[in-house]
């Protein structure tokens, strides 16, 4: 399965609206109609249709479309926040699936969706997988990045700017 869920302009939109000052309201209105106009593009229905497959009559604690456009914009802030580099950021999967209930009442599994994306090199996010899994209470959130080894390096650089080694001490016998 491989259905676009976001795509390059649309995530360039939003961050462009955010960015603007207080006055320039004509321009985040003309960027609003930009952005739900590119937001149509992605393929809503397609990514629709395979969740409900997936999630059956199930609704309360699964993913729904419109939750990938979240997932999505939540990656490329965290993306950007570690340094890594647009150019290798392709490949990068993000591994989600939403926390189980907290009350005391649930005594038993709830079903809930894990879905995976897949940042194409191109700054697309595609649905690579969906499947059916259940949760019990309490169960946490998870949404793990799995990034490539050049991207890790870029991390690593980022984490370690303004930091040194310091050289190793010979240790007497």
């Amino acid at each position: 399965m491989k259905i676009k869920v976001a795509t390059k302009r649309y995530l360039a939109l939003l961050t462009e609206t955010r960015s603007l000052p207080k006055s320039a309201e004509a321009q985040v209105d003309r960027n609003m109609d930009l952005i739900a106009a590119e937001r149509e593009r992605f393929d809503r229905d397609k990514a629709a249709t395979a969740l409900a497959q997936v999630n059956g009559n199930a609704g309360q604690h699964t993913v729904g479309a419109l939750d990938l456009l979240a997932l999505v914009q939540d990656a490329e802030a965290r993306l950007a926040k570690a340094g890594i580099l647009k150019a290798r950021q392709g490949g990068t999967v993000l591994t989600y699936v939403p926390a189980a209930p907290n009350a005391s009442s649930y005594k038993y599994s709830v079903i809930s969706t894990r879905v995976e994306l897949t940042r194409g090199s191109s700054g697309d996010w595609f649905l690579t997988a969906a499947q059916r899994v259940n949760l019990y209470p309490r169960t946490a959130e998870v949404s793990t990045l799995t990034i490539s080894e050049a991207a890790q390096t870029d991390v690593i650089t980022n984490a370690m700017a303004g930091f040194a080694l310091a050289p190793a001490v010979a240790q007497a016998a």
